[in-house]
């Protein structure tokens, strides 16, 4: 009879994990119902607001200019409520695979932007309940934005300046249309630094063999193609790393 109320009072603790496994889901589920809505209506802002966005601009199909922000295709912004909590929006950033969501208020302003980052250092760490803090109250409110014919390097300039990973796009009118995260417009940078690398593999060779053809040649011809040589090669990643120790952790670290 004991052993019979044992397990009984033992799978309470399992059967409460199980229930809150259920809300949570329910939760997630309409997140995603309520952000897929929201995306598509972002979706037709931006595309309203895109220079040619009418019938015949449509037609024409319309041109991006170069150097600008819209050049670098900010990737669809996440938008939620500032009055939802830690919870649901981390969910809504796992269900979508984003680390970082724009935060809007009742008028679908730009408010704040809500990071991962955010949910180590301003919940986490500091030991708040993430079930009833709201993201209102753990947001950067008011982040800088810019518009999507701000120039590219003016954009990019400020977020390695102020160490912003991410910058909200918006429009006139201050709605939200984008977000440029800076580590996609590094990855693509290298992409194209790396096709370039691969096609000048073969001058580079030429280059080699001209040098030994040419060796007894005279010594301007061979600064003329040292010179050529340097300006060819690529940066190694001991121009970057500072050389201090990275932090690390184990696998028991606590959270």
């Amino acid at each position: 009879m004991m052993s019979s109320t044992q397990n009984s009072a033992g799978n309470v603790p399992e059967q409460a994990r199980k229930r809150q496994t259920r809300r949570d889901e329910i939760i997630r589920k309409k997140a995603e119902t309520d952000l897929s809505k929201k995306m598509n209506q972002n979706r037709q802002k931006a595309a309203d607001a895109a220079p040619g966005a009418g019938p015949a601009g449509r037609r024409r199909g319309a041109s991006v200019a170069a150097g600008t922000v819209a050049a670098l295709r900010p990737a669809p912004a996440l938008t939620v409520r500032d009055g939802i909590t830690i919870t649901e929006a981390a969910q809504l950033m796992a269900a979508k695979r984003a680390d970082s969501v724009l935060v809007v208020d009742d008028e679908e302003r730009l408010a704040g932007i809500f990071t991962a980052k955010d949910v180590a250092f301003r919940v986490v760490a500091e030991g708040l309940d993430a079930r009833t803090t709201h993201v209102r109250d753990i947001a950067t409110r008011d982040p800088l934005c810019v518009t999507s014919d701000t120039a590219a390097t003016d954009a990019l300039n400020t977020m390695v300046g102020r160490g912003f990973r991410h910058l909200p796009v918006c429009n006139e009118e201050g709605d939200v249309v984008g977000l440029l995260d800076i580590i996609r417009c590094m990855y693509e940078a290298l992409e194209k630094m790396e096709r370039a690398h691969q096609s000048s593999k073969a001058l580079y060779a030429a280059i080699a063999g001209v040098e030994k053809e040419w060796s007894g040649q005279s010594a301007q011809m061979m600064t003329f193609v040292n010179t050529l040589r340097e300006r060819m090669s690529f940066p190694d990643m001991t121009t970057v790393l500072d050389g201090s120790d990275p932090i690390a952790v184990g696998p028991r670290t606590p959270v």
